[in-house]
């Protein structure tokens, strides 16, 4: 399912972070939407199938989801907690490992304000500059390298 990414579509770079849905919850049930190893397997197609395609993509560290009537429930109605989310991204950091992939983790300037957008969910103005920026950074300092 992770696999919908394409070289159709273009782009130079393509950066990918893939937590919040698998690590959330099954639609109308208290279930977790995907177990680490189940993901751990997933995305290991997916890192195969773009990398058959040529893609020149990176991995981006996924956010925390603020702790909220679903995630604080107890017990959790929704599963993207901290903790669950370090899950993810720890499979995700050693896949991109694996399979040499460019891993930006974001922590440093995420972290402080993993709480803050208004929707719980998506970071906007200047944070989502600041972001942005220090994504763009690395990828300009990976060209300067040759990548």
């Amino acid at each position: 399912r992770n696999a919908n990414i394409t070289k159709d579509t273009m782009c130079n770079k393509t950066i990918i972070a893939l937590v919040q849905w698998s690590a959330g919850r099954k639609i109308h049930t208290y279930a977790p939407g995907v177990l680490l190893p189940q993901y751990k397997e997933e995305l290991r197609k997916s890192i195969e199938t773009w990398k058959s395609l040529n893609m020149d993509f990176y991995f981006r560290k996924g956010h925390y989801s603020p702790i909220g009537d679903l995630i604080g429930a107890c017990p959790p109605r929704d599963h993207r907690s901290p903790p669950v989310i370090d899950g993810y991204n720890e499979v995700i950091r050693n896949l991109a490992r694996e399979y040499s992939v460019p891993f930006i983790d974001t922590s440093d300037i995420i972290d402080p304000i993993w709480d803050s957008p208004e929707d719980f969910c998506h970071l906007k103005g200047i944070n989502l500059l600041t972001e942005s920026l220090y994504i763009l950074k690395q990828v300009l300092h990976d060209l300067k390298l040759g990548r």
